[in-house]
């Protein structure tokens, strides 16, 4: 069913994984956060900035909802 509050947008789990990136010599490695990764894609592809209200987080996915 639809929501009539939010607009939502899905981004799977399995493309944006939440990984480490390790680093050699001086460089630091940095833990990668799939949300945050899957939110700038998002925000990439549509060519704007999203107002996100709330997140729900599915088994396999990523959602954002933003308000209507």
């Amino acid at each position: 069913m639809k929501s009539k509050l939010y607009k939502k947008f899905h981004a799977s789990k399995y493309q944006f994984k939440t990984h480490i990136v390790s680093g050699s010599g001086n460089v630091k490695g940095e833990l990668v956060v799939g949300s945050k990764a899957a939110l700038a894609h998002i925000q990439q592809s549509l060519g704007r900035t999203l107002d996100i209200v709330k997140t729900d987080h599915t088994r396999t996915e990523w959602v954002f909802c933003e308000k209507k």
